[in-house]
C-alpha cells in the first residue's frame, strides 16, 4: 500500500523573460549557486546547485518553478498577508518528490512600468499551508489548487543567502541520516560536503527524531523504507508516539508491514483515538491496518475481511489506493474460490475488468504497470490452486478405477493454462517496461513475480508426480536456471533499494526453487548449495529482525512423502486408525471439502477396509457408483454408493452404501467358479 500522487498535467502558465532573467541574476555562482535550465520542462524551470567557497560544486540541488502575474490577489490569514494564486497540483507533487532539496516557487509580479518584484516560498512550507487553509481535504486529487506565498518574502540577494543556508541544512540533515543508517542498508556515505549552519540532528534526541519523522515519515513509507522507519520509531518512547496522530499512524502501518502484530495493534488503537487529526486517506489506511491485523490474528473471517476491503475501496478518493484495495479483494476471492466452505464468488472476468480499470486510471505509467502486476497475482493463484485440485482429483479417480479420459483432462487444463500464461504475460510486460525505463523497484517486483509464478506451477507438478519417475531434460534445467537467475536479480535489486522484507521473500523463492529441483531430479540447482541459501536467509533475518523463513514447499512435500511411504505396500485392511485419519485428511484437502463432510469420507474408507477384510477373491472388486464424486463441489455430500463386480463373470450387485449389506453375496452370486 502506498500514498499516490495525482497524474502529471502540463502547466499552461506563461512566464516572462524578465522573470527568468531576474531569478538567474540572483542565483549566480558568485553568490553560491549554479543554475541550469531544465529542457524539456517537466515541472521545473531551473535546477540550481549549491556552490561553496566560490567554486566547489556540491551536488546539492534544489528546483525553482517560476510563475508570472500582472495582478496580485492578496488574502489575509492568521494575521498575515499572502499572495494567492492558482498552481497545478501535479507540478506541486513533482516538486515535493525532489527530496531532500525540494525547491522554491517564485511568483514574478510585472507592474507594467518596467519594474518587477519576485516573491518566493519553499515548496514544503507551501504544501503545509495549503493543507491548513484549503477547505477541501482531497485537494491533492484536483487539477489545480490555490497556494499562498507571504507578501513579505521578496526574492533578492539577502533572501538568496538565506535559501543557501536552508537548503544546505536540508542536505546536512539528509547526510546525517545516511551516516546513522547508511551502513545498515549498504548505502555508501561520503562526508565531504562543507558543514552548513543549520544545527545537525541528534538521533539520540527523541524530540529531533520525532520532528523528522513527522516531517519525512510519509516519504519513507511511500518508498517502503520500513526498516528505517522502525529504527527511528524505536528511538522514541511509546508515550511520545502515542501523543501524535502522525507518529501513531506511521508506527501502526510500519509494524503491520514488518509482521510485528502486537506492536501494530497497539499503535492502531492509539492512532484511531487521534484519527481526527489525520487526512481522510491516512484514516482509511489506518482502518485498513486495523482490519488486516484482525484478519492475521484470526479474529475476523476472510468473508468479513473482504467485505471491509470492499467498503474501504468504495470510500477511498485516491485512485491508486482504491485500486490496490480492489486488487486485494479479488486476491482474497481467488484464494477462497477453491474452498467450497467460502461464500465469496470469484469470476475471472472481474480480474479482466480490473486490468481495464487500471489502464484507464489517471496514474503514471509505472504505477499502472505495478498495479497490473499485482492484479496478475489473483489470476495466477486461482489457476494454480485449481490446477493442483483438478490434478489431485484425477489421481484419486485413477486409484478408484475411474480414470478420466484424455479429452476430459485436456478440457480441464486448457483454461487453467491460459490464465497462467496471461498472468506471466503481465509480469513480463512490467519487466520490460521497468528495464526500458530504468525503474529498479518495478523491475525487482516483476523479477520476483515471474520467478514465483514459475515456482508455484513447478510445486503443483511436484505434488502431482511424487509417485512417478521424473526424467530431466536440458530444456527443464534451462527453465529452472532462468528463473533462479531472475530471483537472484530481484534479490540484488531489493538489497540496492534497501527493501529487506522483499529481499528476504525473494531468497525464500530461491530456496524453494532449489528444493523442488533437487526433490524432482535428485541433483542440485545452480552453483551455490542450498545450505548457503539457508545461511543467507538467516543473516537477513538477523539484520532486519524478520521471523524465520519456513518453506511451505518443503513442508508440503515432506507431508505427502510421509503419507505415500505409509501407504506403500499396505492394504486398506492393514491401516491403523491413525493412518485412516491421516488419509481422510488428505482426501479432505485434495477435494477441498468443508468439515461437515469428514464423516462421509471416513465411512468411505471404512467400507473399503471391510470389503478387503472379507473378500479373498481377487476377481471381485468394489467400484464407486456416484457421478457426483467426479466433482469436488458435490463429492462426499453423502456416503458414496458402490457396486461389487466380478470381473470374470461380469456379475454385479445393486448399488449400496454399506458394504455389509452385500457381503453374503461374496460366497454366492459373485463367487468365481472353480476351473
Amino acid at each position: 500500500m502506498a500514498f499516490a500522487d495525482t497524474p502529471t498535467v502540463d502547466d499552461s502558465s506563461k512566464k516572462s523573460e524578465e522573470s527568468e532573467l531576474l531569478v538567474k541574476k540572483i542565483f549566480t555562482k558568485r553568490k553560491g549557486f549554479i543554475n541550469r535550465e531544465e529542457k524539456p520542462d517537466y515541472g521545473v524551470d531551473l535546477d540550481v546547485e549549491l556552490v561553496y567557497d566560490g567554486e566547489n560544486a556540491s551536488s546539492q540541488k534544489f528546483a525553482i518553478q517560476i510563475k508570472s502575474a500582472t495582478e496580485l490577489k492578496k488574502v489575509d490569514k492568521d494575521d498575515e498577508t499572502f499572495i494567492s494564486f492558482t498552481f497545478k497540483t501535479s507540478r506541486l507533487g513533482y516538486l515535493c518528490r525532489r527530496a531532500p532539496g525540494y525547491g522554491i516557487i517564485v511568483l514574478y509580479h510585472d507592474d507594467g512600468k518596467g519594474e518587477g518584484t519576485a516573491y518566493y516560498d519553499y515548496v514544503d512550507s507551501i504544501v503545509r499551508r495549503v493543507d491548513a487553509y484549503n477547505t477541501n481535504p482531497d485537494w491533492k486529487l484536483q487539477d489545480s489548487v490555490q497556494i499562498y506565498i507571504p507578501l513579505t518574502q521578496i526574492l533578492d540577494d539577502t533572501a538568496a543567502a538565506g535559501i543557501h543556508v536552508t537548503v544546505a541544512g536540508l542536505y546536512e540533515r539528509h547526510n546525517l541520516m545516511l551516516r546513522a543508517q547508511g551502513p545498515r542498508y549498504n548505502i555508501p556515505y561520503f562526508d565531504t560536503a562543507p558543514a552548513g549552519t543549520v544545527p545537525p540532528i541528534d538521533f539520540n534526541d527523541p524530540a529531533q527524531v520525532a520532528e523528522q519523522l513527522e516531517k519525512l515519515g510519509g516519504a519513507l513509507f511511500n518508498e517502503q523504507e520500513y526498516d528505517m522507519l522502525r529504527n527511528l520509531l524505536e528511538r522514541l518512547p511509546a508515550s511520545r508516539i502515542s501523543r501524535s496522530a502522525q507518529l501513531s499512524f506511521l508506527a501502526a502501518i510500519t509494524y503491520d508491514q514488518i509482521g510485528f502484530l502486537t506492536e501494530g495493534e497497539f499503535y492502531v488503537t492509539k492512532g484511531l483515538r487521534l484519527a481526527a487529526d489525520l487526512d481522510p486517506e491516512s484514516r482509511m489506511l489506518l482502518e485498513l491496518t486495523r482490519i488486516r491485523l484482525a484478519f492475521l490474528r484470526g479474529t475476523v473471517s476472510s468473508d468479513s475481511y473482504t467485505d471491509s476491503l470492499n467498503d474501504l475501496a468504495a470510500t477511498s478518493t485516491n485512485p491508486l489506493n482504491s485500486l490496490v484495495l480492489q486488487i486485494n479483494v479479488l486476491y482474497m476471492a481467488a484464494i477462497a474460490a477453491t474452498d467450497s466452505s467460502q461464500s465469496k464468488p470469484f469470476d475471472v472476468a472481474d480480474v479482466e475488468a480490473l486490468f481495464s480499470k487500471i489502464e484507464a486510471a489517471p496514474l503514471e505509467e509505472a504505477d499502472k504497470e505495478l498495479l497490473k502486476l499485482y492484479n496478475s497475482d489473483a489470476l495466477q493463484v486461482y489457476a494454480s490452486n485449481l490446477y493442483l485440485q483438478q490434478g489431485s482429483n484425477f489421481k484419486l479417480r485413477e486409484q478408484a478405477g475411474r480414470a478420466p479420459s484424455t479429452q476430459e483432462r485436456m478440457a480441464g487444463y486448457e483454461a487453467l493454462m491460459g490464465w497462467l500464461r496471461k498472468a506471466s504475460q503481465y509480469a513480463y510486460q512490467a519487466y520490460h517496461y521497468a528495464r526500458d525505463n530504468g525503474n529498479t523497484r518495478l523491475l525487482a517486483y516483476a523479477q520476483q513475480y515471474i520467478s514465483r509464478f514459475f515456482l508455484s506451477l513447478e510445486f503443483d507438478r511436484l505434488m502431482l508426480t511424487l509417485d512417478e519417475l521424473q526424467e530431466l531434460d536440458a530444456d527443464t534445467t534451462t527453465q529452472y536456471e532462468k528463473h533462479l537467475w531472475l530471483a537472484s536479480e530481484a534479490y540484488n535489486n531489493f538489497v540496492a533499494l534497501k527493501m529487506g522484507q522483499d529481499a528476504h521473500r525473494t531468497v525464500g523463492i530461491i530456496y524453494d526453487l532449489q528444493f523442488i529441483y533437487t526433490a524432482r531430479f535428485d541433483r542440485p540447482l545452480g552453483t551455490k548449495p542450498i545450505t548457503e541459501t539457508k545461511d543467507l536467509l538467516r543473516r537477513i533475518e538477523e539484520d532486519h529482525d524478520i521471523p524465520p523463513f519456513e518453506s511451505a514447499v518443503e513442508r508440503g512435500y515432506q507431508g505427502m512423502m510421509t503419507m505415500l511411504q505409509q501407504a506403500q505396500g499396505r492394504e486398506w485392511a492393514d491401516m491403523s486408525e491413525e493412518q485412516v485419519n491421516t488419509f481422510a485428511q488428505a482426501v479432505m484437502i485434495t477435494y477441498d471439502l468443508p468439515p461437515e463432510r469428514l464423516p462421509n469420507v471416513l465411512a468411505d474408507i471404512q467400507n473399503h477396509r471391510l470389503f478387503e477384510a472379507a473378500c479373498q477373491d481377487r476377481a471381485i472388486i468394489m467400484l464407486p457408483n456416484d457421478d457426483h464424486m467426479n466433482d469436488a463441489a458435490t463429492a462426499y455430500t453423502e456416503v458414496p454408493t458402490y457396486i461389487l463386480v466380478n470381473r470374470i463373470t461380469e456379475v454385479e450387485t445393486k448399488p449400496f452404501q454399506d458394504v455389509r449389506e452385500v457381503l453374503d453375496q461374496l460366497t454366492t452370486t459373485l463367487k468365481t467358479p472353480l476351473v
